[in-house]
């Protein structure tokens, strides 16, 4: 796909947008259900793709399909991307998602401070996953304060979260959630 992108560009975004109507199909189907969609893409991060490649194939294709779907439903689709994406954030703000999210991965506050200029997109600020399997819960509190201090800056609605890896310590993740709802 990745060299389709550079030696046949057109057939690409053809391709795309014909997946695109599938998805809206389906999206829309959920939605009618009462669901809400969110739509996940990391394939598009760089360095997987180029920025360029983004911004010329997958945010139309992926803009089409939301503004589809808003046609018909209330709230835009979420579109979740993990990965370095601070490159890539203008173009998934101009996809006009519901919610993302700010990966562990990217560069945080540069992310956030790019997306504090739109303040209207609802961001989850994700924290190192790999603290949760931690044998000292003190690398889980200051990656919890990382975060929520990272969070606080945004003006807009933000959450602190992440995909918790499959030997996560039960006993941090409980904790986490009573020291966050106590």
């Amino acid at each position: 796909m990745l060299w389709q992108m550079v030696s046949s560009p057109h057939e690409v975004k053809g391709a795309l947008f014909h997946l695109a109507e599938q998805q809206i199909l389906y999206m829309n189907a959920a939605m009618d259900r009462g669901l809400g969609v969110t739509f996940f893409e990391s394939s598009v991060t760089p360095p997987l793709l180029s920025p360029e490649m983004f911004n010329d194939s997958v945010v139309p294709t992926i803009k089409y399909m939301f503004d589809a779907v808003s046609q018909v439903n209330v709230e835009r689709p979420h579109l979740i991307i993990g990965g370095d994406t601070t490159s890539i954030l203008d173009g998934i703000i101009e996809c006009n998602p519901a919610y993302i999210i700010c990966p562990y991965e990217t560069d945080q506050k540069a992310f956030l401070q790019h997306l504090k200029a739109t303040d209207k997109t609802t961001v989850r600020v994700n924290l190192n996953p790999n603290v949760f399997t931690s044998e000292q819960f003190d690398p889980v509190i200051k990656e919890v304060e990382r975060a929520a201090k990272l969070a606080s800056a945004y003006e807009a609605a933000v959450s602190i979260g992440t995909i918790l890896p499959y030997d996560a310590k039960p006993e941090w993740v409980n904790q986490v959630y009573d020291l966050l709802n106590g």
